[in-house]
Formats: C-alpha cells, structure tokens, sequence
C-alpha cells in the first residue's frame, strides 16, 4: 500500500510543528497559518528526521490501517520512511528512484519508481514550505 501524499502532507506539517515547540490552541490558528509559519522557520533547512505515527482509512477495503516509525528528508530529493510498526517497511528516495519495500505485506515484493515519474512529489520542502498557501 502506497502512502498518499496527502497523508504524507498532514505527517509533514505535524513533524514541523513538533520540531517547533508547543503549538498555538488549534482555536487560534487555521492551517494556513500553520503551514506560513513552518515556512518561514523551516524553509532554509538542508534536511530533517521526525518520529511519525499516522492512521490511514482504507474505505474500500473498510480498514484502518496504523503504523509508526521515522520519517528523514534530505533535500532536495532523498527521502525516507522507515517504519518500526510495521517492523521493516520503508519507503526510500535515492534522489533517482522511488523504492517501496513492505515486507509485512509480502517481503518478496519491492516496487521502484523513477522520481521523473512520481512528479517530485516526494521534496517536502517544495511541496509545503516553497509556497505554502497554494
């Protein structure tokens, strides 16, 4: 199961914030200005690492999946999700291909993707501190 990038953006901002202290009572901020504060903070950055756990509905297959681990970027292109609930799945960008490992769906089975292909999607500088309100 590929992680989607929106959940993948929610995991990011999140990570940001907890990098960054204490945030504001969620009354008082909108996530805009979440996402203008992360940028202006952390926009110069050069990388990061930052404990995720995330909950992903599966509607189709009427499913909630869970997991947990450490997420790392290196800008502009190396990436990785290195999960420890699951124990051993990771998702890796080597800043010239996407490799997608989750051996606790089926360890013999590893899926590789050009990041020509995957659009960039996986520079999370660019996706949500370049221009954070678009």
């Amino acid at each position: 199961m590929i992680r989607k990038p929106m959940a993948l953006g929610r995991l990011f901002a999140a990570s940001l914030i907890a990098l960054g202290g204490a945030p504001a009572p969620v009354a008082a901020q909108g996530a805009s200005a979440i996402l203008d504060r992360a940028a202006e903070r952390y926009g110069s950055l050069g990388g990061f690492c930052a404990r995720f756990e995330q909950t992903i509905d599966v509607t189709l297959l009427r499913e909630v999946k869970e997991s947990e681990g450490e997420l790392c970027q290196q800008r502009p292109d190396n990436f990785e999700m290195r999960f420890t609930d699951p124990e051993g799945d990771r998702i890796v960008a080597d800043g010239s291909d996407l490799w997608v490992y989750f051996p606790s769906t089926d360890d013999g089975q590893v899926f590789r993707t050009p990041l020509a292909e995957a659009g960039g999607r996986f520079d999370l500088h660019r996706e949500f501190l370049s221009d954070p309100g678009e």
